[in-house]
């Protein structure tokens, strides 16, 4: 890809982060991620009915609605100084997905903020350094909640909550829900990094951590 902050990743720990990071998933999270059998109209106009290889339609990533809300949080964390990215998983065998995914992010989210895709079928959590540098991700599926969570003492999870998971109540951890106002979503992603960081590392924000400010 042409832009330089969208990376495809493919190799374990090779995304090295050194400052206190809010890691943001796209499918279910800050855009919409359709339901089996769930009626939508395709780039065409025709409408269909959602199964699993309509993911590898051209268009089908490029045309899904933001979740508004989520993405005017992830634009205000930003704007406040906070380092996010994108960590998002995509289909190695589609000719579009991670293409669309990433012109998603620029037409709906920012500009410039890194985007990282890493295949589907891996732990999102393995991709990433431990180097001690805190994480914390917004996603919508346990299984990557949990894999944050239990990865390392400095890596967190937020789940957020779309109305279509979190039906067995697996997850008691950090949520949020897509239906909050951006601002407090914004506002509680900042306030479980802060006991991420507190609970974890030092039990206080130590000087010479990156985004402390932002957390005070």
């Amino acid at each position: 890809m042409e832009d330089p902050n969208v990376h495809i990743i493919t190799e374990k720990n090779s995304i090295v982060l050194n400052e206190f990071t809010i890691a943001v998933d796209l499918d279910g999270t800050a855009f919409v991620f359709r339901q089996m059998n769930e009626e939508y109209k395709d780039t065409n106009g025709i409408t269909k009915h959602f199964h699993m290889e309509d993911l590898y339609d051209e268009g089908y990533f490029a045309n899904l609605p933001p979740q508004q809300n989520v993405c005017d949080a992830v634009k205000q964390l930003e704007k406040e100084g906070f380092h996010v990215i994108i960590l998002s998983a995509y289909l190695p065998d589609s000719e579009y997905a991670a293409k669309e995914k990433a012109e998603s992010v620029r037409k709906h989210i920012s500009p410039t903020m890194p985007v990282y895709l890493v295949p589907c079928g891996h732990k999102k959590c393995d991709f990433i350094l431990d180097n001690g540098t805190p994480v914390l991700i917004l996603d919508d599926y346990s299984k990557n909640c949990f894999d944050f969570d239990r990865k390392s003492p400095v890596f967190g999870a937020v789940k957020c909550r779309n109305k279509i998971n979190g039906t067995f109540g697996t997850w008691t951890g950090p949520s949020i829900a897509i239906d909050m106002e951006p601002h407090k979503i914004a506002s509680e992603i900042k306030r479980f990094g802060k006991e991420l960081i507190v609970n974890n590392l030092t039990k206080e924000i130590p000087d010479f951590l990156p985004g402390r400010d932002s957390l005070l």
